[in-house]
């Protein structure tokens, strides 16, 4: 059997500055958690989501009411 491995799942209105540097495309998903990452969201294109929550890479996953995640 296969080492299946289950990619963690974002919001696909999550965004990080680090989505826009090309070199980070290389290093796996830009917007894992970091200490010193800014987040915002697409919807709303503040630091808040449409659910009045901040915007994070470990809160804008599945399970959150705004979260929706590309197939």
């Amino acid at each position: 059997m296969a080492d299946e491995t289950i990619e963690p799942q974002y919001c696909r209105f999550l965004r990080t500055k680090k989505m826009y540097i090309p070199a980070y495309a290389l290093m796996g998903d830009p917007r894992e958690e970091t200490e010193t990452a800014q987040y915002w969201c697409l919807k709303t294109h503040t630091g808040i989501g449409p659910d009045s929550t901040l915007v994070r890479g470990a809160s804008c996953r599945p399970g959150r009411p705004c979260c929706e995640v590309d197939f």
